[in-house]
């Protein structure tokens, strides 16, 4: 079984690196740090409360190597934000376990709005983005992408027992947990991963009004990471959905045309 590139899920998670202005690129840095460090650590539900109040008094926690944690404490004095959203990733993380579920699409959205949502407040905050009616728009956007990249990652999702598909959806679909397992293309399937592909959709389109408030250095980037999802998402429309054999990554073809509008587009962004 094939499945797209560590590189192409990068992508999904734009705005790192040297995309930042010289003065932000510290932070952006050490807010990424935080945010990957919790992939990797996992957390015991009963002892998350007292790691969250730590956390929003600046204090650091045993679980997180130092520095990353000064890093991100430093970035968010500098740039004026708030430790919560920091704190917040805390308690999304400590859910990211094996046998991870979700019984419908408003818990998966809650678990989003703690886990991805906070860390694109934070680049947002960086990229001029501070007004309070914007915050919806961010929100939608990390939904958005973070939808996508499920889609991408389910067959390694369903290895470690984490299932980012609402209970819900698959029941409606007649499909089960062990159909997913099983990594056997069904037409029940293709319906249902079809449903989330509409939700990164529909979560995208209203993310991509804050294109038109972001500084002109940033324009670029963002054009090209929403254009890079929509292809994703085409793609996997028409491999109907068949995660378990994708291509290894975007085609020539797809890069190029990814470029040309993110440079020369207008369609999509006026």
């Amino acid at each position: 079984m094939a499945s797209m590139s560590s590189d192409l899920l990068l992508l999904l998670e734009p705005f790192q690196g040297e995309t930042w202005k010289e003065v932000n690129r510290e932070a952006a840095q050490a807010f990424w740090g935080w945010h990957r460090a919790f992939r990797s650590t996992e957390f015991s539900p009963t002892s998350t409360p007292e790691l969250v109040a730590q956390i929003e008094q600046g204090n650091p926690i045993a679980t997180l190597p130092e520095a990353i944690q000064h890093a991100a404490f430093a970035a968010c004095a500098k740039h004026s934000v708030s430790l919560a959203l920091l704190a917040e990733q805390v308690e999304a993380a400590s859910q990211r376990h094996a046998g991870l579920r979700f019984e419908n699409a408003t818990s998966l959205r809650a678990f989003a709005d703690r886990w991805v949502a906070p860390h694109a407040r934070l680049l947002a905050h960086l990229a001029g983005l501070t007004l309070r009616f914007q915050q919806r728009y961010i929100d939608e956007l990390a939904y958005g992408f973070f939808i996508t990249r499920r889609l991408v990652s389910l067959p390694n999702d369903v290895n470690k027992n984490q299932v980012y598909i609402p209970l819900s959806d698959l029941d409606q679909a007649g499909v089960s947990i062990q159909d997913l397992e099983a990594g056997k293309q069904t037409e029940a399937i293709t319906k249902v991963l079809w449903k989330q592909s509409v939700r990164a959709r529909d979560a995208l389109s209203q993310g991509r009004t804050l294109y038109n408030d972001l500084d002109r250095p940033y324009r670029r980037t963002f054009k090209r990471a929403w254009l890079t999802a929509l292809e994703v998402l085409d793609v996997l429309n028409r491999a109907h959905f068949d995660v378990w054999h994708l291509p290894a990554e975007l085609s020539v073809k797809s890069k190029l045309a990814i470029t040309l509008q993110s440079i020369f587009g207008r369609t999509s962004f006026r």
